[in-house]
């Protein structure tokens, strides 16, 4: 914290990797390695620390890491997941995917009455390890179309 004073931080959910990656972050600066060496599950990790923390730079590192790697699959998660965290740059991505899919937001179904969609648990990092890391292929990133490139 700036004025030398120390806070303690309390992620009993946090994997040691998502823990040194962001003591890492906080001592130099950057994450080595955090779009290509980093588990995506790891990155919604140091995403969710990254607030708790807030480290508005690091977030927003996260957010792209992840926007840059999304699936059809993994879209209602990672959707949901930048919401929570109030990341607005990944839920740009997601916006921007959900557009090339043709696909359109998911929103509240109505028959008669107004229901709500079922509300999903708050992520904590130890549920965002497990739901992301079901989601991308093979830890590697899906392909993009260039205009979606363009817009971030």
């Amino acid at each position: 914290e700036a004025g030398g004073r120390c806070r303690t931080l309390a992620a009993p959910d946090a994997s040691r990797r998502a823990v040194v990656r962001l003591v890492e972050y906080l001592y130099t600066g950057c994450v080595q390695g955090l779009g290509t060496a980093c588990d995506l599950d790891e990155v919604a990790e140091l995403l969710l620390l990254a607030q708790c923390c807030e480290c508005p730079r690091l977030q927003r590192q996260c957010e792209h890491t992840l926007g840059r790697r999304l699936t059809p699959a993994c879209l209602r998660t990672v959707s949901h997941l930048a919401a929570t965290v109030q990341a607005p740059d990944l839920a740009l991505y997601c916006s921007c995917f959900r557009t090339q899919q043709g696909d359109t937001p998911p929103g509240p179904r109505v028959s008669g009455k107004v229901s709500a969609e079922p509300r999903l648990p708050e992520p904590t990092p130890g549920g965002a390890r497990k739901l992301l890391g079901a989601c991308f292929v093979e830890n590697r990133p899906s392909t993009l179309m260039e205009g979606f490139r363009a817009v971030l």
